[in-house]
């Protein structure tokens, strides 16, 4: 970092550094994919979760293959929480992912919270206030919501929140879980 000359070492610059994914794989990979992918009849294709760096990654790359008019499926992604989080910078990176998209035609949509849950009553990975905020918030801004939920505790924890955010009137967002 110090010879690269970078004020703070995100995770970002620590991924860029390890390289844990050839970014030079991608141009000629997913276009096969997404060949076998029309091959067996899939139209859509949804991510699932990601950490934000490659999710971003992704989504340049599927908004480049949109320009080129290369694109087989209609692209999904989601922004994915795992702990606790603020709750105003998710909704903000929501919001910036899902504007990065909004001229594509439906084609690259980034609309949808992913968060993953587990433990037990008083140890979930993301505390039932956090969670309530986050179901709540995204129904408000017009994000679908999809947890998975690992455990009985954290179970009941998600259906409450989900709840919630049904409570409060917001009905057309697909919450899943």
């Amino acid at each position: 970092a110090e010879e690269d000359e970078v004020n703070a070492v995100t995770i970002s610059y620590i991924l860029n550094v390890l390289e844990p994914v050839d970014i030079n794989t991608i141009p000629e990979a997913v276009p096969e994919i997404m060949g076998k992918y029309c091959d067996r009849g899939f139209t859509s294709v949804f991510d699932c979760g990601a950490p934000d760096p490659f999710a971003s990654l992704y989504q340049n790359f599927m908004v480049h293959l949109y320009q080129e008019e290369m694109l087989k499926q209609r692209f999904y992604g989601s922004l994915l929480v795992t702990r606790d989080a603020n709750t105003r910078g998710v909704m903000n990176r929501l919001s910036q992912m899902r504007t990065n998209c909004a001229e594509l035609n439906g084609q690259v949509i980034f609309k949808t919270l992913k968060l993953i849950l587990e433990g037990e009553e008083e140890n979930l990975s993301i505390s039932e206030e956090t969670l309530g905020e986050l179901c709540v918030e995204a129904g408000d801004k017009g994000f679908d919501v999809h947890i998975d939920a690992i455990g009985e505790d954290a179970v009941e924890a998600a259906m409450e929140a989900m709840s919630s955010a049904r409570s409060a009137g917001y009905k057309k967002n697909a919450l899943v879980l």
